[in-house]
């Protein structure tokens, strides 16, 4: 029983796609889509139609069931058959047989596909055959057919061998109906042939030379910019679709000028005998005279062609066509003259007519004027149809076409009373006119007065008012010369739209800016009541269910929705085609960029003012600061000169209160007394002045020398013990300091780990000794390089430490604090490169390096660039900061030298 369900709904999933015309790919989703939407149902979830299964059940059980009910109902009652081969000659040509019938359960006309058969030919004799077998093979009697039509005229109308005389042979009541488009196509087709052969080849020339090359289409290009035309390719006449002959001369013709302009310098250019061609048939004036007839006239034809080939019968609509083209087929003897002799209707020949008027007898000719619009709005509304009366014009209806939405509400009932009184049906059968109620015009005038004479229902016509120009001009540099000309009327025009009145003027080129601006701001915020709900192809309350209404109401909400916002698109564009062709506006922005020109000069002005200001004060405080540091530095001159002067004086006191010593204890001491003498020089080169005038003072005051020596033996005791205090102190104090800086190392900082000793081993290898501030360098470096915070201090400490104790030992303990144990080949590496820097630092120096730096020093002098990597290179076992090492060192020893010499002669001396 489940398996049925299933198979049934498979079944009508497959019907849906058959009758929807839906693509079977479809059906790889569907399923998946059933199973989501009702995950409870057991059917929805055992369905497993796919594409191919879909195809399966269509081509196997619906379409034999579809062909049996259709043969059936055709063995029952009348119908038509309407053939349509295909015309591809690469493909085997197929034929549609398609059945038209009277459906009774449907109430309704049905077309039914009955066959698609594969025919050799498409001539009268084949397809009749293939007919009358198709019919043969459904068991459908030929008698049943009562209407036969085929799309192919020129096999139609045969009177002997064509489909009309063949189908007839069968029934001889058959109705054959002919392509009627066809029938046109090939009239059209035979009227082309009356034009001279020459404007055809023009029209193929002028296509062929342009658009067959594509630097020629880039060069037709700028000759349309140059000539303000629309930049449109030009179009093929195709000889199968004739339709397109209207496009294409109307192309050419909207085209012209720069047609004219590009094969005029084109022939100059190159002498080209096609572009030559091509120039003399345009400057014929036969030429464009033909293409304007054609320009006129097919459109004619081809609306004639798209009535015949609309899906819905509009009859009413074909028959004005029809009479349109009998109008035009008149000899175009004059309007005045074929409304004058339609108005009399005459029953004699138009020449006895004409003859018998005299200028006496003439009417008044403003009497005929009116004669003649009576006549003319007559016409119109018997060509009216109730049932297209939206098509027609209702302000013309009621004869307010000049007026129109200027017509106030008295104006619309006025013109309505009057149309009534003169048009309503009682009236005219009065005058013994023959009224078909059901089909009368007056129905239109009654429909206009309903339109126009509601305020909602005539805006809704208004807004779509066929008389309304919808153009907006361009941008280019005709509507910026002639600017309120093109733009003006356009403004005026659309001001009827806003909802907002009286709305701004355009102005003219005086107007001010305020204005301009506050027009514009307007335009750009345009608040428009047109709507388009007159357009709505279906009336809401023709819908027999509320959820249909809510559907038609839907779609028409949609469609006007999308006019609404084209109607906008186009009033943005039309402001800002306006805004981009204003010379007003252009006017405005130069003048706001000379006003900020301005500005950025006036800026610029000022800021150039204040540099020279803050240039000035520096200048000032420069001076300032050169007069002040030219006083002070005379000042410390003064100063200079005063202590050097003091200095001199103070000299002079010393040397004169030592001579004065020296005198006294000259008398005291012996030559050969070295002790004594060493007292002497001891007193008088240790003493301060002070103490030597006090001391001079008190040995001039004793005679004895025992007394004399006393004295002085005080005194050297005296300095002895100042000294001895003096060095204790110094002592003390430096092993103060060494300890508290030992102390400030070790427990400042946390221990050092075994990788931040590493570290340390490889940053000192890194800076060898003679780097400038090396242990803030190696602590800037391991900082930077290995995140270790460690002032320079203690990276001193802890590489005297790895010095004094050894770098085993200090590897051992700093391996100890850490969870692991360094191996021996690593402490071995480590003490290598340890060793391995102690032993380039302690390096010496050999004679043949010596001689080598010796003579770089004497080569490459003070001011020589890059003198010490010249030097390094002379050397060429030493780097550059070990040469400027070994420079100081060899300066410092030959200034001890100097030192020591003068110290050893200046006691020779004494």
């Amino acid at each position: 029983m489940l398996q049925k369900s299933v198979e049934n709904a498979e079944l009508k999933l497959s019907g849906f796609i058959a009758e929807h015309n839906l693509p079977f790919r479809v059906m790889e989703h569907l399923p998946g889509l059933l199973k989501n939407v009702f995950p409870d149902s057991v059917i929805a979830g055992k369905i497993t139609c796919g594409r191919d299964k879909t195809r399966n059940i269509i081509v196997k059980k619906l379409a034999p069931d579809a062909d049996q009910a259709l043969s059936e109902k055709l063995q029952k009652c009348k119908f038509s058959i309407l053939l349509d081969e295909s015309t591809d000659k690469s493909v085997v040509q197929s034929m549609a047989v398609v059945a038209r019938f009277w459906c009774p359960q449907l109430k309704r006309v049905c077309d039914r596909l009955l066959g698609l058969v594969e025919v050799p030919s498409a001539t009268a004799q084949i397809m009749k055959g293939e007919v009358d077998k198709l019919l043969s093979v459904r068991n459908i009697p030929k008698e049943n057919c009562i209407g036969f039509g085929w799309d192919n005229a020129s096999v139609n109308v045969g009177e002997v061998t064509g489909l009309k005389a063949l189908v007839k042979i069968d029934n001889p009541y058959v109705i054959v109906v002919g392509c009627v488009c066809q029938s046109l196509a090939l009239c059209a087709s035979n009227a082309s042939k009356e034009i001279p052969l020459e404007f055809d080849e023009f029209v193929r020339d002028v296509y062929n030379y342009i658009q067959h090359s594509p630097k020629r289409i880039a060069a037709y290009a700028e000759f349309q910019g140059i000539t303000d035309t629309k930049n449109h390719r030009l179009l093929k006449v195709c000889d199968v679709r004739w339709l397109s002959l209207e496009s294409v001369v109307m192309r050419i013709l909207v085209q012209w000028r720069a047609l004219k302009v590009y094969f005029y310098e084109e022939f100059k250019a190159i002498k080209s005998a096609s572009a030559e061609k091509v120039l003399k048939m345009m400057e014929n004036v036969y030429t464009k005279l033909y293409l304007q007839f054609l320009g006129f006239i097919l459109p004619q034809v081809n609306k004639l062609n798209i009535l015949f080939q609309a899906e819905g019968v509009r009859l009413h609509c074909l028959c004005n066509e029809v009479k349109m083209f009998e109008e035009i087929l008149i000899e175009p003897v004059g309007p005045a003259f074929l409304k004058y002799w339609k108005h009399y209707n005459c029953t004699g020949t138009l020449d006895e007519k004409f003859s018998s008027l005299t200028i006496s007898q003439k009417p008044d000719e403003s009497d005929e004027i009116d004669e003649l619009e009576d006549e003319e709005d007559l016409s119109y509304l018997h060509s009216l149809d109730p049932k297209e009366w939206k098509d027609q014009d209702h302000y013309k209806v009621l004869g307010l076409d000049s007026k129109r939405v200027s017509a106030n509400d008295e104006d619309i009932k006025r013109a309505y009373r009057r149309k009534v009184l003169k048009h309503h049906p009682d009236k005219r059968k009065a005058k013994g006119e023959t009224v078909d109620v059901s089909n009368d015009y007056f129905t239109c005038i009654t429909k206009a007065f309903d339109i126009l004479g509601s305020s909602a229902s005539r805006r809704s016509y208004d807004s779509v008012d066929p008389i309304f120009d919808d153009d907006i001009p361009s941008v280019n540099q005709e509507s910026k010369d002639n600017f309120f000309k093109e733009f003006g009327p356009v403004f005026e025009a659309n001001a009827r739209w806003s909802n907002i009145q009286p709305v701004p003027k355009l102005g003219n080129a005086s107007t001010p800016r305020e204005e301009v601006e506050h027009f514009y701001d307007f335009w750009y915020n345009f608040d428009s009541w047109r709507e388009y709900s007159y357009l709505d192809e279906e009336d809401k309350s023709k819908g027999e269910s509320r959820e249909e209404r809510r559907w038609i109401e839907k779609q028409n909400k949609v469609e006007r929705t999308r006019r609404k916002k084209e109607e906008s698109a186009r009033i943005r564009s039309l402001v800002d085609n306006a805004y981009a062709c204003d010379p007003r506006i252009a006017k405005f922005r130069e003048d706001l960029r000379k006003e900020k020109l301005a500005k950025k000069l006036a800026k610029e002005e000022a800021a150039r003012a204040k540099i020279e200001e803050k240039q000035r004060e520096i200048e000032q405080a420069k001076e300032a600061e050169r007069i002040a540091k030219e006083k002070a530095e005379e000042e410390e001159k003064k100063k200079m000169a005063e202590a050097k002067k003091a200095k001199e004086q103070h000299k002079k006191k010393l040397k004169k209160v030592r001579a004065d010593i020296w005198a006294l204890l000259k008398e005291h001491i012996q030559s050969d007394d070295v002790v004594g003498l060493e007292k002497a020089n001891k007193i008088a080169d240790t003493l301060p002045l002070e103490r030597l005038e006090t001391l001079s003072e008190e040995l001039k005051k004793i005679n004895s020398s025992e007394k004399i020596w006393l004295l002085l033996d005080q005194e050297i005791s005296a300095l002895e013990d100042k000294a001895a205090d003096q060095k204790l102190a110094r002592s003390a104090e430096a092993t103060i300091q060494t300890k508290s800086q030992k102390e400030e190392v070790t427990t400042s900082g946390e221990l050092w780990t075994y990788d931040e000793t590493t570290n340390l081993i490889k940053a000192v290898n890194m800076f060898p000794a003679g780097t400038s501030q090396r242990w803030e360098v190696i602590a800037n470096h391991l900082e930077t390089h290995h995140k270790m915070s460690r002032s320079g201090k203690e990276v001193l400490y802890m590489a005297k430490m790895l010095q004094n104790h050894g770098t085993q030992e200090m590897l051992r303990r700093a391996a100890s604090q850490q969870k692991g144990v360094v191996t021996k080949n690593r402490e071995a590496t480590i003490s290598a490169e340890i060793s391995s820097a102690e032993q380039r630092e302690d390096k010496q120096w050999l004679p043949d390096e010596q001689k080598r730096l010796e003579q770089a020093l004497r080569s490459f002098g003070p001011n020589e660039p890059e003198r010490w990597e010249k030097i390094s290179e002379c050397v060429q076992t030493r780097t550059k900061k070990e040469c400027m090492i070994r420079y100081k060192h060899i300066v410092d020893m030959v200034k001890a030298k100097k030192k020591a010499g003068a110290q050893g002669t200046g006691t020779a001396k004494t």
